[in-house]
């Protein structure tokens, strides 16, 4: 079942369009509560009154959206619908919000890639200097020197003797 706002937004036009068109189509909504229904075999009479009536418009493709929301009661073990929404949206709709997600994705990457290169080449930087300061050593850092062994004197200890007291002195 669909409104007359339904049926504008999905044919694409306004009301005042909408309302001579559903004339000529001859058919009659029915009452849901305050609101005017048409059946869906309604809206096809109404669409082909309206293309015929207007050729240079094209008909838009329509992905059909249903969303619900649900109350699950654990204890009960009961789930209740609690809303339940049907929508159409036009395919271009679609299209464009999926082109947008994709800008915003290849833009986030080329951020992350740029980021990457940076500390790539900070990297980069880091190990030439390393290799820079090896070379202006005069001997490499591994190799250790022969002439520097250097003879040490031993310390010399104190005699030891174990019958002097050397703490009351």
């Amino acid at each position: 079942m669909r409104s007359i706002s339904d049926i504008h937004r999905e044919l694409g036009c306004g009301r005042n369009t909408i309302y001579p068109v559903i004339e000529a189509a001859g058919v009659e909504p029915t009452l849901e509560g305050l609101a005017k229904m048409f059946t869906d075999e309604d809206f096809q009479k109404i669409q082909e009154v309206y293309y015929r009536k207007y050729p240079n418009r094209k008909p838009k493709e329509l992905t059909k959206e249903i969303s619900t929301l649900f109350k699950i009661d654990s204890d009960n073990q009961n789930v209740e619908v609690v809303h339940s929404k049907e929508r159409f949206i036009p395919v271009q709709d679609i299209l464009e919000e999926e082109r947008k997600i994709f800008a915003r994705t290849h833009q986030r990457d080329a951020e992350h890639i740029e980021d990457l290169r940076k500390q790539l080449e900070g990297k980069d930087r880091i190990i030439e200097s390393l290799l820079e300061i090896i070379k202006n050593q005069k001997e490499p850092a591994s190799e250790p020197k022969a002439s520097a062994i250097v003879q040490r004197t031993p310390v010399k200890f104190p005699e030891y003797d174990p019958n002097v007291d050397t703490l009351t002195k």
